[in-house]
């Protein structure tokens, strides 16, 4: 899809259609000339100082990039070393092609601006700090200037740099990117229909194609309608397939803004649970944006989209032709729930140790995947030990009911040996332990009887 304000053209005729350059080039070059993994410019002054970013190695010449770069400037004037010839910057954002495309602009070579590349190239620039102090019009303020009049008027580049920020955290969030970009999305997902009309991108004319926005609901404004659905009113959930593609985190940041009908959300929502089994932990740790709510994340979004994944589970399984498949695909499904219920036990570890988190929130959490999906039960062992030490006001009658969840049957011997100690565990639990460490020790026992089981010499 792609939305685009009126000022678009404007924007971009701005801003050289995302050309950029420096004010003075400080060494005469025609480029970089790449030889598998270093980069060198091309000039007859021979290069001065190496800068290193994993296996990439740039050849290249210490004015160019003091005069630019606060960070560099520092790292060559106030070294200890009396000829500083090396910088190694793993840890740049964006790495070595965000910064291939910074150390060009300190050449006054042009750069070809995209929202593919800005906001590696913004986090770049402020992690080199250059910044207006050492040149006018800098490249802060030249991919600031991008972004705002340029990403956050359209809806698709506003989309693309969103889901370039997963890779670029904390850096795009300090940034303000995350969130711009979001409240964009947001601001145009809920905007007035009568707003947006449907134009046809030359794809197969039975589908209906990208969405453009026009801020004036003046007829005689409004961009010329090419779509052979003219007349066609544009649908509540236009917007759903671009948004669903982001990452769970950055997800919830945007229809947190939005200020639609709840029965939309519900749906996005489902959208996102059905890849739910593609999330890591990381993506599950929402902070929890509800006014008047104490918890450190949002556990209520997280069980919603687990119970979306699993209502899609069970529908696929349910369906004739999941019936028809092989064992083997019989197979991927209950791997699946396998994978979600290690992510759902990783996650109830890490919110466990909020203290504001309630025993049933945490208890329905753990119970949402049926028994099936967890073969070993040590990582929801780890998640209970996890809560009974972040809460150890909790009376005899609420521990026993949080190890509920908990099958004994299931632990590994080490986790047995582990809880069998646990003086935070109830007697009664403490017992169940016991028995089905004491069986776990016998069927080895068996089974090295048998010689299914061999020691092996060490």
């Amino acid at each position: 899809m792609m939305w685009e304000s009126q000022s678009d053209s404007a924007a971009r005729h701005k801003y050289g259609d995302g050309i950029l350059t420096s004010n003075k080039p400080a060494v005469k070059t025609e480029g970089f000339l790449q030889r598998g993994h270093s980069w060198y410019v091309a000039t007859d002054i021979p290069s001065d100082f190496l800068v290193q970013i994993g296996e990439a190695n740039f050849h290249l010449h210490k004015y160019p990039l003091i005069s630019r770069s606060g960070k560099l400037s520092r790292v060559i004037y106030e070294s200890r070393e009396p000829d500083v010839n090396k910088i190694v910057m793993n840890d740049i954002p964006g790495g070595f092609e965000a910064f291939e495309l910074a150390a060009k602009f300190c050449y006054g070579i042009a750069v070809d601006l995209t929202a593919g590349n800005i906001s590696g190239l913004r986090c770049a620039a402020e992690y080199l700090e250059m910044t207006e102090d050492l040149e006018e019009g800098n490249l802060i303020f030249k991919t600031e200037a991008f972004l705002s009049y340029v990403v956050l008027s359209s809806w698709r580049d506003s989309i693309v740099v969103l889901k370039s920020c997963e890779k670029l955290s904390p850096w795009s969030e300090n940034l303000q990117i995350v969130r711009r970009c979001s409240e964009s999305i947001a601001w145009k997902a809920c905007a007035n229909p009568k707003g947006i009309k449907w134009s046809y991108t030359g794809r197969s004319s039975s589908k209906m194609s990208s969405p453009r926005w026009n801020s004036n609901n003046n007829s005689n404004d409004m961009m010329k309608d090419t779509s052979p659905s003219r007349n066609q009113l544009v649908p509540p959930d236009w917007w759903f397939e671009d948004v669903s593609i982001l990452r769970i985190d950055h997800f919830v940041r945007v229809i947190t803004a939005i200020k639609v009908a709840p029965a939309l959300v519900t749906e996005l929502e489902k959208r996102v649970g059905m890849q739910f089994e593609q999330a890591t932990l990381s993506d599950l740790l929402i902070p929890c944006y509800n006014k008047g709510d104490t918890m450190m994340y949002d556990v209520d979004l997280v069980l919603r989209l687990l119970e979306h994944f699993l209502v899609q589970e069970q529908t696929e399984s349910c369906s004739p032709k999941r019936q028809s498949f092989s064992e083997k695909h019989l197979g991927c499904n209950l791997n699946a729930k396998a994978r979600v219920a290690r992510l759902v036990d990783s996650y109830l570890t890490e919110v466990s140790r909020d203290r504001n988190l309630s025993l049933t929130k945490f208890q329905v959490l753990a119970e949402a995947l049926p028994e099936s999906a967890r073969t070993c039960d040590d990582g929801l062992y780890r998640a209970i030990d996890s809560y009974l030490k972040a809460h150890p006001t909790l009376s005899e009658h609420e521990r026993k009911r949080l190890c509920r969840v908990m099958d004994c049957q299931k632990l590994s011997i080490d986790a047995c040996m582990h809880a069998a100690q646990n003086e935070r565990l109830p007697l009664r639990v403490v017992v169940q332990v016991l028995f089905a460490e004491q069986k776990l020790q016998n069927k080895t026992e068996r089974l090295l009887e048998d010689g299914e089981i061999q020691y092996l010499d060490s």
